[in-house]
């Protein structure tokens, strides 16, 4: 699915005019029209905009993974076929934990040994791809939870983590303040 469809389907499912997400988003609704018309592309200060007048994160998830060769590398794809309530995110993030918990000390013992064979890796790999599994369930947490409280609150909670890595020492300086 291309950005441009993801738009429309954003504000379709949002049940507000154009007009509406354009007035909440502070943009001009002939910008919107434009990009559904695909007389323009959308910028990401339009994708944004958009995301916080429908309230749907995961717009600008698909923008990353489409269209920034980092996110379709190492990016998630936003999951489409899933109960996105904030409830079944965290049951089901409950049980890739568990599952990523299950292979990680097997991961150990393939890196504690260091005499181990390409063959070794195998038990590695698989404790990634639940690590990957577990990751990908925290990014819908973290989109479920923008849907239930907001941008700015959930943006304040990545401050405060920022924040506290760089009181732990995990991060040596602060980096730049993000303009909302």
């Amino acid at each position: 699915m291309c950005i441009v469809q993801d738009i429309a389907e954003t504000i379709d499912k949002s049940g507000m005019t154009i007009r509406e997400v354009a007035r909440r988003g502070y943009i001009d609704d002939r910008t919107i029209y434009k990009i559904k018309a695909q007389e323009q592309k959308p910028k990401p200060h339009h994708i944004f905009a958009i995301s916080q007048a429908t309230n749907e994160p995961t717009l600008i998830r698909s923008m990353c993974f489409e269209e920034c060769p980092i996110g379709q590398r190492f990016g998630f794809r936003p999951l489409n076929n899933v109960n996105k309530t904030l409830l079944a995110v965290l049951n089901k993030s409950h049980e890739e934990a568990i599952e990523f918990i299950d292979t990680l000390q097997q991961m150990i013992q393939v890196i504690l040994n260091k005499d181990y064979k390409k063959a070794d890796e195998k038990p590695f790999f698989k404790g990634l791809q639940e690590l990957l599994d577990f990751l990908h369930c925290g990014q819908e947490i973290v989109d479920a939870s923008i849907r239930e409280w907001g941008f700015d609150v959930v943006a304040r909670e990545f401050e405060k983590h920022h924040d506290k890595c760089i009181k732990e020492g995990y991060i040596k300086e602060k980096a730049p303040e993000m303009s909302a």
